[in-house]
């Protein structure tokens, strides 16, 4: 039996039986140990389970995240090629203000696009290609995550490699160094599975 005593008298604070630490205190540790680990692994398939049962649905709201994603590009790329090649009538002012409400607008769909994916990716895990029947750009939202979320895409998509959904080396590794800001020592650095 171990006492505590305190500094001020010899009179005995806390008792504690070592025979009841092992009996009652050892098993109950080791089985939320036990229910926790086994809650993760059923939480992954579970995430595996709705992700095949909803596939075609990710696959369309993936489609829908890229095309919000391009088209606002697309639109200013052109706009930009036309101004610069002097068959857009706009003058300098005009055009600034155009380019800033354009970047404006592509912020919100960015950010809005990221979060969207975070909650798919939370859900059902990445969606990379090597999991989905068809072909899809999920990586581009990801990669065009605005600062504010960066860190929080790059946990998540640290957690999901660990996990084993990204079969494509490379789909990772691109994603990630345009969340490190396109520093080519970044590639040295990774580690995937």
């Amino acid at each position: 039996m171990l006492e505590l005593k305190s500094k001020s008298s010899n009179v005995s604070i806390l008792k504690i039986n070592t025979l009841f630490l092992m009996t009652k205190l050892l098993p109950f540790v080791l089985g939320c140990s036990l229910f926790l680990s086994c809650s993760i692994v059923s939480t992954d398939a579970r995430k595996d389970r709705l992700f095949k049962r909803d596939e075609n649905l990710l696959i369309e709201k993936i489609n829908l995240l890229v095309k919000a994603d391009q088209e606002n590009r697309t639109l200013s790329k052109l706009y930009k090629s036309k101004n610069n090649n002097n068959t857009l009538d706009m003058d300098s002012i005009t055009y600034e203000y155009w380019k800033d409400s354009i970047r404006t607008i592509q912020q919100k769909i960015d950010y809005s696009n990221s979060i969207e994916l975070i909650k798919i990716t939370k859900k059902y895990g990445f969606p990379d290609n090597s999991r989905l029947s068809k072909k899809n750009l999920s990586w581009i939202i990801f990669q065009h995550t605005p600062e504010r979320l960066k860190k929080r895409v790059r946990r998540i998509l640290i957690k999901e490699n660990e996990k084993g959904r990204f079969k494509n080396e490379a789909t990772l590794k691109f994603i990630m160094w345009h969340l490190e800001g396109r520093k080519m020592d970044f590639f040295n650095n990774i580690k995937t599975n």
